[in-house]
């Protein structure tokens, strides 16, 4: 197998796709070998491309062009002074005979070479030379796994590397695997965090508002597995039970639109049914009564005297799922076993649908407010539950939940009506429900056309 960009490819059998390129432009009348959606190869081995997947800087064509039969990638650019401003570039795939199309950026030539096409449509390289090792720090690595989200990959040295960068020490042991690995941040802030196969969590990158959640903000390349902090609420927990695991991570990112920096705020699901937090802690998003970050994990289901340790008393009470997003207004919303709905966090617009625009700071149950629109489902529809929210989790200022019959409510802001109750805003929904997202949102593209938003991030797996 071979690593591209941020994807793994293991080599196939030449193929064609009648979806691929086919004919059209110097193609027309060819023979194709192998193709892909922009590139193919005819019989005698030479490449054809459409404009902006052909590797040369200065042919632009609207249909397929022999990129093999091309001498010069780069000609001589003269400007109004008459001055030669660069200098040609030869074509380094001039000649070269090709047998294999991976996809529209790894070819592999008849010698048997792999040609990289950057997505710049700068020149291709032949990435089987090895001077290329000194760019792609996985050259001559061997990849044992990879996880798909993030393009991260582990080589049999026990590394992980982000697409072709290394980035930190995996486990200690080769009998500890990551059963889910993910990030969040940008360029200096990056932040990390995996689930093992024993449900323990595991944490590096940028301390920033305790999102590593060690006990400090120190942030630090070394992996280290937090479940095992002595001293900690969440060590205790896995010491007093052995059965108990971590069985999801969900982790909200808040974009500072100052510096753009990213701070996080995760929560965990125990097998126990109870709420974990911890980070960045904005308006009370955590849920631990405080609007402090908080740098250790707490369990937000055993603070005294809160709306949901009460709940727990009642036998069989348990949390489900958690979603977390809003953006710039970060929000957390939970469903219980019964189909209920708590919030807390940021309220804009009284998008928690709690009656109020003011933030919360430890989870409130608002299908059991009186008098109110869901309340009142729940006491005519024995069955009635909410099921999870829409792909628009990411609004600042909207929320968006569809329950058990299909129906879509709404809190919030939507276009010109405000509300800070929910009330059923369609009577059918046949989007996308995100009962248990393990990948990014996406935008919501339904007939609320004027909420569309989309995701900085989503990181949550349920094993």
């Amino acid at each position: 197998c071979y690593l591209s960009g941020s994807s793994l490819y293991y080599v196939s059998n030449t193929s064609t796709s009648s979806s691929g390129l086919t004919t059209g432009g110097e193609l027309t009348g060819k023979t194709v070998i192998s193709n892909s959606t922009n590139m193919a190869i005819a019989s005698e081995g030479k490449l054809y491309s459409l404009s902006g997947y052909d590797g040369l800087y200065d042919v632009s064509e609207s249909t397929a062009i022999c990129v093999t039969d091309r001498e010069i990638s780069r000609y001589a650019n003269i400007d109004e002074n008459l001055t030669v401003v660069n200098v040609p570039v030869e074509n380094e795939l001039y000649g070269t005979k090709f047998a294999d199309i991976i996809n529209d950026q790894f070819v592999q030539d008849t010698n048997g070479d792999y040609w990289f096409f950057p997505s710049d449509n700068s020149a291709a390289k032949n990435i089987s030379e090895k001077f290329l090792g000194d760019e792609n720090q996985l050259y001559g690595k061997e990849v044992t796994r990879n996880y798909s989200t993030g393009g991260y990959y582990v080589t049999s040295e026990n590394k992980v590397y982000q697409t072709s960068l290394y980035i930190m020490d995996i486990l200690p042991s080769d009998e500890i695997q990551y059963e889910y690995f993910a990030a969040s941040g940008n360029p200096g802030y990056e932040f990390y965090i995996a689930l093992d196969n024993d449900g323990k969590v595991w944490t590096c990158g940028s301390g920033t508002n305790g999102q590593l959640g060690r006990g400090n903000n120190i942030s630090t390349t070394t992996p280290i597995c937090i479940s095992n902090i002595e001293g900690t609420s969440l060590y205790e927990a896995y010491q007093n039970d052995s059965n108990f695991e971590i069985v999801k991570i969900v982790v909200g990112t808040y974009k500072n639109v100052t510096d753009g920096i990213f701070k996080n705020t995760i929560f965990a699901l125990d097998s126990n049914g109870k709420l974990w937090s911890w980070g960045y802690n904005y308006s009370g998003v955590l849920g631990n009564n405080t609007t402090s970050d908080s740098n250790v994990p707490i369990c937000i289901s055993d603070i005294a005297d809160t709306e949901l340790a009460n709940a727990y008393a009642t036998e069989g009470f348990e949390i489900t799922n958690i979603f977390v997003g809003g953006n710039s207004v970060i929000s957390a919303v939970a469903i219980d076993n019964d189909g209920k709905v708590w919030v807390a966090g940021g309220n804009n617009y009284g998008k928690l649908g709690t009656g109020s625009t003011s933030n919360i700071s430890s989870f409130t149950c608002i299908s059991d407010d009186a008098d109110t629109d869901l309340a009142n489902a729940y006491a005519n529809d024995s069955s009635f539950k909410i099921l999870g929210v829409t792909n628009t989790m990411e609004a600042p200022n909207v929320l968006f939940l569809v329950d058990s019959n299909g129906s879509m409510w709404c809190s919030g802001q939507n276009g010109s009506t405000t509300s800070s109750r929910f009330y059923i805003l369609a009577a059918t929904y046949n989007g996308p429900v995100l009962t248990n997202p393990t990948t990014t949102f996406t935008n919501y593209t339904g007939d609320i056309s004027t909420q569309q938003y989309i995701t900085n991030l989503t990181i949550t797996k349920v094993l």
